[in-house]
């Protein structure tokens, strides 16, 4: 009989002075792919599957039991498609607000980190396919993407923007 092969997932913490496995939470099948760090929670995006995950951080530095970590599904405006989905994150200064990338769709959310609710920036039509990492910087979002990296800039709600730039990668492999 053919075995079907089970993805199974795990959010790893990292020393990162020494590169020493400080903990280790297994997670259910999915494919967690990018991180960002607040000052309240560490948010993993879950590539397969519609949903995040959040993991507490204690104020003293020390980390949480397993059973405080959140697993929080996207809804809202949020459209899953064959292939990856949630790739690249970030987290508004605030911290009010998640940004969420679907590689497959294109498409950029805010998230409200509490209950999962996306709603679709509007970027005047313009898509993100391919999405990955993400990065804020004031109201500036850079967007890596199949060998370049879009540069977008966004409205104070976090609701609309426009891509403004393409910075093409020098040898990057498409």
């Amino acid at each position: 009989p053919a075995l079907s092969p089970t993805i199974q997932s795990a959010i790893y913490v990292i020393d990162g002075q020494t590169g020493t496995e400080m903990a280790n939470y297994p997670m259910s099948a999915g494919f967690i792919n990018d991180v960002i760090v607040t000052r309240e929670a560490a948010y993993f995006t879950d590539s397969f599957l519609p949903r995040f995950y959040v993991v507490p951080l204690a104020q003293a530095g020390g980390l949480p039991d397993a059973s405080e970590i959140q697993t929080v599904p996207l809804g809202g405006d949020f459209q899953s498609a064959p292939g990856f989905n949630s790739n690249g994150i970030e987290a508004t200064p605030n911290g009010k607000w998640l940004l969420i990338v679907n590689a497959s769709t294109g498409l950029l959310y805010r998230v409200q980190p509490d209950s999962g609710i996306a709603q679709e920036i509007d970027l005047g039509g313009a898509l993100l396919d391919g999405g990955d990492g993400i990065l804020l910087d004031g109201m500036t979002l850079y967007v890596v993407r199949q060998g370049a990296i879009t540069v977008v800039e966004l409205n104070p709600d976090f609701l609309s923007g426009s891509l403004v730039d393409t910075i093409a990668i020098p040898n990057a492999v498409s």
